[in-house]
């Protein structure tokens, strides 16, 4: 079958592409993908399944071999098989069959097949298999058929293969191409078959031509001019052969080399590169890394043929020949702006790291994994498919879900980012940043509190975030606050009045103060955590008893009159507004509404005790528009209200220790 199918490509100017077949070994390209003008396709794995194994042993590294997916040489000639790969599923023996498999038609649209591939829609499944690789490879050919219909098989067969992109699988040899007998000569690329992005790769030879034995000299020369920028020059010839062969030693009838001449007057001979447990066949590519510039010459060599000795048959052979300059190589940099993290036990967080093709070019099958201590739940240990990052400082910046573990610590996460390219197969790969996971115990607290200045009919005004005059950081760094925290948020939550500094204490003595945090109050009275909707949580703080202490800027501190219970299991709620016992001390709230308690404003000179020193400083700063403290009643502007505020509180102090 074999001859008959290097016949059709030959006479009848057909592309033919077959699977490789899936029995594995060496030597066991399946008839009739051994055919000389055949594109035979093997199959790598384009899925992670490293978290799914059953049991361990089945791990799966992405664009490796297929174990199912056969490899050459051909077993009479010793040919190169495969040509190239694509993604065909993972082992084809096993559960994984399905589970991560191509998606595919299904042959019944009425009945489920029994392996739960695809149970909510009969007329698709998904399958693995060499014979899920070769469509990938149609389809590629298809494309490049439409984009150019006049292009005949030899040419299009010879893009194919010259675009091809080497992945880990291949050999080092670039002179031959990379090409090995088990993954060919890479993986097929659907993009640059057509189109290329400038500044990153150029096609600099797309020739068709014809030898016969009348010519002089048997040979067709081009000339290519090679920019200073390439990093690898690519280079590869086809031709359809006659079917049959000379011997098992000499499968060709016909037998056409490719040359190459650099500016410097370097010869390459494609078929010298290949490894010597091979024979030559009708496609060969050489990839020169970091040619010399200049003018190149690249010479299609008819060598031999029956015909040359022999009146009866005319020797002449069609060939594709195609060049191109591939200008960047693709680089990967992994970054993360989470350098430390801080959750609870049993926490459910995001990590979101970036990778960037810093290189350029096509940086294919770009994977992530985070490789943290197995007490770590979610997406840890998992290996991610992220994307192909297309030209240069392409990115993408994946979520990985993550559970923290149960115990309280400090934990180290390695975020690992790699891809397949032939160019990531080295010591610098893969990339990695770390993360520290501080795992803290946290009590949680709903309170409820209100500010007399901004305060009228149930609510609180929230004119400063409506005039966007609230600032992103909290603002308790100055005196006499001096609270170092780091709180600050992208964009200010809706419904918010201002910052208040919320503190816990385990006694009524300042020096009992154990932890604080600068959090939002909304116009309902409710203080929370910087989401805007979430109860305040207080990180390294055991569960127990604590007193709730609440500072705002231009309104007197106040403080719980008993000791709160707090939890990491529930949520405990606090309410300061409905009785003034709700608060220490006698006087320290006042009654802003009937039956409706706050905290006194117009204090803005922070000694704790409302003067007139805090009305001359409203009136000081009269017409002052913004976010300031003299703007007891939160207005967006500093007006005589302001002072009467204050007046009208005079003497009235906080009773906070």
């Amino acid at each position: 079958m074999g001859e008959a199918i290097d016949a059709y490509a030959d006479n009848d100017d057909m592309v033919i592409v077959f699977a490789a077949g899936n029995y594995g070994n060496e030597g066991t390209i399946a008839n009739p993908a051994t055919g000389k003008n055949v594109i035979s396709v093997g199959a790598i794995r384009y899925c992670t399944d490293d978290n799914l194994h059953q049991p361990p042993s089945q791990f799966r590294e992405i664009g490796g071999r297929a174990s199912y997916s056969s490899q050459g040489p051909t077993s009479d000639d010793s040919r190169l098989k495969p040509e190239i790969v694509a993604p065909g599923g993972q082992h084809w023996y096993d559960y994984f069959y399905y589970k991560n498999g191509v998606v595919s038609n299904n042959n019944s649209s009425t009945e489920d097949d029994g392996y739960d591939n695809w149970p909510t829609n009969f007329w698709y499944t998904r399958i693995s298999g060499t014979s899920m690789a070769a469509p990938h490879v149609t389809g590629v050919l298809a494309k490049m058929k439409e984009w150019a219909p006049e292009l005949h098989s030899e040419i299009m067969k010879a893009n194919l293969i010259n675009t091809a992109i080497p992945i880990k699988a291949n050999s080092s040899n670039g002179l031959a191409g990379y090409a090995n007998t088990q993954v060919g000569y890479g993986l097929v690329n659907g993009f640059s078959i057509t189109d290329y992005y400038s500044g990153e790769s150029s096609r600099l030879l797309f020739a068709e031509g014809w030898i016969n034995e009348n010519d002089s000299p048997l040979y067709d020369d081009y000339s290519i001019s090679v920019p200073a920028s390439a990093k690898k020059l690519a280079v590869t010839l086809v031709y359809n052969d006659q079917e049959g062969e000379e011997s098992d030693g000499d499968a060709l009838i016909d037998d056409m080399d490719l040359i190459l001449i650099s500016p410097t007057g370097t010869t390459y001979t494609g078929w010298t590169y290949l490894p010597p447990d091979l024979n030559e066949s009708p496609i060969e590519k050489m990839v020169i890394e970091n040619p010399p510039s200049g003018n190149w010459t690249v010479r299609v060599q008819f060598t031999d043929s029956p015909g040359f000795n022999n009146l009866l048959i005319y020797a002449e052979q069609r060939y594709g020949l195609v060049a191109h300059a591939i200008l960047k190589e693709p680089s990967l940099d992994l970054s993360i702006s989470q350098n430390t993290i801080t959750v609870s036990p049993n926490e459910h967080f995001i990590l979101q790291p970036t990778v960037t093709n810093t290189g350029g070019y096509i940086a294919t099958g770009v994977t992530i994994k985070v490789d943290g201590p197995p007490v770590f739940g979610g997406e840890n240990d998992s290996t991610k498919y992220t994307d192909n990052l297309m030209f240069e400082n392409a990115l993408v910046s994946p979520q990985i879900n993550m559970v923290a573990p149960s115990t309280p610590g400090i934990y180290i996460l390695t975020v690992e980012a790699n891809g397949i390219n032939k160019e990531f197969d080295n010591s610098s790969y893969p990339k990695t940043v770390q993360v520290t996971v501080n795992v803290t115990s946290e009590v949680f607290c709903s309170t409820k509190i209100f500010l007399e200045g901004p305060y009228s009919n149930g609510v609180m005004d929230t004119i400063l975030y409506l005039k966007s005059y609230l600032p992103l950081n909290q603002p308790y760094d100055g005196n006499p606050w001096n609270y170092p925290g780091s709180e600050t948020v992208t964009t200010i939550p809706a419904n918010v009045v201002d910052w208040v500094l919320f503190e816990l204490r385990t006694g009524v003595a300042a020096s009992t103060q154990i932890s604080q945090r600068a959090v939002f109050l909304k116009s309902d009275g409710s203080l929370v955590d910087l989401d805007g909707i979430s109860p305040v949580k207080f990180y390294d703080v055991s569960e127990g008893d604590y007193y709730l202490v609440v500072h705002h800027r231009n309104h007197l501190s106040v403080m719980s009159s008993t000791l709160v219970p707090l939890s990491n299991e529930s949520i405990s709620s606090y309410d300061f507004s409905t009785a003034i016992s709700q608060y220490y001390g006698t006087g320290s709230a006042k009654e802003i509404s009937p039956g409706v308690w706050g905290m006194h404003g117009g204090e803005g000179n922070y000694s704790g005790i409302i003067t007139i020193a805090d009305r001359d400083a409203a009136i000081s700063e009269r017409d002052a528009v913004g976010y300031n403290d003299r703007d007891y009643n939160l207005s967006g502007i500093v007006t005589i209200s302001d002072a009467n505020l204050s007046l009208l509180n005079r003497d009235a102090a906080t009773e906070v220790p």
